[in-house]
């Protein structure tokens, strides 16, 4: 069974139609027979993102379907996991990788983890496959 790791890109591309990724997101969504993963540091920028930009109800009800949702795990980041990320965002991060894109990938090479659901680049230049692919 496939397993994909759900980044905030992907989360705000199924919430916002006018997002130019959201047929894409929502057709690979709807299709996709895996299991989803993503975090607690995902969780609260995709949480912070839409409350900028979408308000605070609209922050609310994805906070509500990520905790009641059976088709996705939610890894909460141990202090270990903080740390080897800080020292991952010390190289990583001058590259313009954010701190919460660090911390996703420690997570995903330490579950072994190949594909993200993800727009952003950022991933597959560390050797991610991101899902969708992308159109020609």
């Amino acid at each position: 069974m496939s397993v994909a790791f759900v980044d905030t890109s992907a989360w705000y591309a199924l919430l916002d139609q006018r997002d130019p990724h959201h047929p894409r997101a929502k057709a690979f969504a709807e299709s996709f027979s895996g299991s989803l993963v993503t975090s607690n540091y995902v969780a609260l920028e995709t949480t912070n993102l839409i409350l900028m930009r979408k308000g605070f109800s609209a922050a609310m009800d994805f906070l509500r379907m990520t905790m009641e949702s059976r088709l996705l795990q939610t890894l909460h980041v141990t202090p270990e996991q903080h740390a080897g990320t800080l020292e991952l965002f010390s190289t990583l991060g001058k590259q313009g990788l954010s701190f919460t894109d660090c911390n996703s990938v420690l997570l995903m090479r330490e579950a072994r983890l190949a594909e993200t659901f993800c727009f952003d680049e950022d991933f597959a230049g560390q050797g991610f496959a991101c899902v969708p692919a992308r159109s020609a």
